[in-house]
C-alpha cells in the first residue's frame, strides 16, 4: 500500500493570483516546488498537511483563510524506492499573513503568477495540480 504525501500550493488571493514556490537545496535537486512532504504514520492527511506547512514555511492555521481540496491524486516512487500517493491542496493565506520562514530543506522562495510557476515547476504532476487549482480560482 502506498504511503501518503501532501502537496500544498500556497497562494495569495490577489489579482492576479500569486503562488508560493520553494527551491530545494542543491544537494536535494535545486528545483522549485510547492510545499510537499510525507504524512507520518501517526497522522491523518489533514494533520500532515498542517505540520508540513508549519515546518516548511512557518505558516499556522491562523495564517490560513481557506484550504481547497484539489480533485486529483497521483502516485510516484520516491528516491528511496517508496511508492507514495500525493494529495494536493490549495492553501489560501489571509491578507495579514507574514512572509514565509523557510526550512533548511529550501534555500529560497518566491511569489509568482501562474505562467511563471508553470515554467519553474519540475514535475508534471505538480503542474497539473496547479492548473486544476488555477482554473478553480480564475
Amino acid at each position: 500500500m502506498p504511503k501518503s504525501q501532501i502537496e500544498a500550493i500556497i497562494f495569495k488571493p490577489i489579482v492576479p493570483v500569486s503562488y508560493l514556490l520553494l527551491r530545494r537545496i542543491s544537494s536535494e535537486g535545486g528545483y522549485w516546488q510547492p510545499v510537499t512532504g510525507a504524512v507520518e504514520n501517526d497522522e491523518n492527511i489533514s494533520e500532515g498537511l498542517l505540520r508540513e506547512l508549519k515546518e516548511e514555511t512557518g505558516y499556522t492555521p491562523g495564517d490560513i483563510q481557506a484550504i481547497i481540496s484539489i480533485d486529483y491524486r497521483f502516485n510516484f516512487t520516491d528516491s528511496d524506492g517508496v511508492c507514495r500517493t500525493e494529495f494536493p491542496f490549495g492553501i489560501m493565506l489571509s491578507d495579514a499573513s507574514p512572509e514565509p520562514v523557510i526550512s533548511r530543506e529550501h534555500d529560497a522562495y518566491q511569489w509568482v503568477g501562474y505562467i511563471a510557476a508553470m515554467d519553474q515547476l519540475r514535475w508534471e504532476d505538480n503542474k497539473h495540480a496547479l492548473t486544476l487549482l488555477n482554473r478553480e480560482l480564475t
